[in-house]
């Protein structure tokens, strides 16, 4: 298809297996699940690194809009973007602190550092008009405590660790950013031995606890990622267990 063509020209050094194919084409159909199923809500990623993923989602918005356009209801979305641009953090965290990955230092602070500011905000640019994303840079728990009252139809979570993905889930929860049928990406739910006492497979289950989560879980994509889609979650820290309604969802608008 053309669209994978275009995608791989903006990111043509960075493709070394066909597993990022599989990653594309997931995020692409869930482009097309947010716009042709009027899910309200603008686009977000946390952790842009090389900047891969970025493109498959904004040569998705583009096409998207031109489908859509002004007159549309469906149309009018941007995509937020946020990272520190300085890798991962120092672990504070216990959780972090004993996983394996940390132990191991395949996280060490400063790793995953991909494209810096400059760089990732001229990639973009190529695909998307200024009016169409912006680019938050910093620490999670500083960023996202800025935004207004911005909500999101879909968030592609790319933090890797537990106390960056927790913020994130919890900074999107608690004020009311994730909408009803909002899509949600993991993409480095498998890490870890796949353990869900670590990374970002126990901060979803501990934000799915908290939050009364009821969700459907859409399956595995790629080597190491995951998909829900949510319906509905308490409001105001209610306490309960997270739900899934259904499971081996397949999202493919």
């Amino acid at each position: 298809m053309q669209i994978y063509q275009e995608i791989t020209d903006f990111t043509m050094s960075y493709i070394d297996t066909e597993h990022q194919f599989e990653t594309y084409k997931t995020l692409i159909n869930g482009m097309n699940y947010v716009y042709g199923m009027d899910v309200q809500g603008d686009i977000a990623e946390f952790g842009t690194m090389t900047g891969r993923t970025a493109v498959a989602l904004s040569v998705s918005l583009r096409r998207l809009e031109e489908k859509y356009g002004p007159i549309d209801p469906r149309g009018g979305k941007k995509i937020w973007f946020f990272d520190s641009f300085e890798g991962l953090q120092t672990s504070k965290s216990s959780v972090d602190i004993n996983c394996p990955h940390v132990r191991a230092e395949i996280w060490r602070p400063g790793t995953c550092k991909g494209l810096n500011l400059d760089e990732f905000n001229n990639l973009i640019s190529q695909i998307l008009e200024p009016k169409q994303f912006s680019v938050i840079e910093g620490w999670y728990e500083n960023t996202m405590a800025n935004l207004d009252d911005q909500k999101f139809s879909l968030v592609h979570i790319d933090c890797d660790l537990y106390e960056s993905t927790i913020q994130v889930l919890e900074e999107l929860f608690s004020k009311n950013r994730v909408t009803p049928g909002c899509i949600i990406f993991f993409d480095d739910w498998n890490c870890n031995h796949a353990s869900n006492s670590f990374g970002e497979r126990k901060a979803w289950l501990d934000t799915a606890s908290k939050y009364n989560v009821v969700y459907s879980d859409c399956g595995d994509y790629g080597v190491a990622s995951k998909k829900f889609i949510i319906h509905s979650y308490g409001k105001n820290g209610l306490r309960g267990t997270g739900k899934s309604m259904r499971h081996n969802v397949s999202v493919s608008a």
